[in-house]
């Protein structure tokens, strides 16, 4: 039951980044780093506009549709945020090991956004992909160590790998920094020290 709450809780956070992704500039997620070449403006001006016919699609709850046209934007040009889409479209279908790999790419057009290390990170945990998880969580943590959702998400993934002490150090994290809701680290540390036969 406890894996099914925080299934949903993980979930939750995901579709909430989108929405941030959404209502913000695209400056949010740049596609690319380097001026785009003279010959590739026109694909990247019909990719652009194919993503954000996706984004509409994606908001009205429209996943199969919207799935197409990241796809599409993604054969014309790749795009940060197309992968971006793709791999949240993926997530609403339960792929998780699909929309892992679309994260992985964002994140290669992409390396310096939180946003999308963060949804990379989340679908890595959905797939089972513990030391994906891992190590992302823990970049994460390295760049905000006074986030609190960071630490619990870091401490799920090392519980999930059996690294029982270091997750309990994390989960102890995330309530010193008001984890919310607060009885999620709890149950977590409680289910720990019941397996290990520990005193809480």
């Amino acid at each position: 039951m406890v894996g099914n709450i925080l299934k949903r809780l993980i979930y939750i956070i995901l579709m909430a980044w989108f929405m941030v992704a959404c209502a913000t500039s695209r400056k949010e997620i740049k596609p690319f780093t380097k001026p785009i070449p003279s010959g590739n403006a026109e694909n990247y001006k019909k990719a652009n506009n194919l993503l954000q016919e996706g984004k509409e699609l994606f908001r009205a709850e429209k996943i199969d549709e919207s799935l197409k046209k990241a796809e599409a934007s993604l054969a014309t040009f790749k795009l940060a945020d197309a992968f971006f889409l793709q791999g949240l479209c993926l997530t609403k279908q339960e792929k998780y090991s699909d929309a892992t790999n679309s994260f992985s790419n964002a994140r290669q057009l992409n390396p310096g956004s939180e946003q999308v290390l963060l949804t990379y990170a989340i679908s890595a945990r959905l797939s089972g992909e513990n030391k994906k998880a891992i190590d992302a969580f823990q970049d994460l943590t390295r760049k905000k160590p006074s986030d609190p959702v960071y630490a619990f998400q870091y401490a799920s993934a090392l519980k999930n790998d059996n690294q029982l002490d270091k997750a309990i150090q994390q989960f102890q994290k995330s309530i010193d920094l008001k984890y919310a809701p607060p009885e999620a680290p709890l149950l977590q540390l409680a289910e720990i020290y019941s397996t290990r036969g520990d005193e809480t």
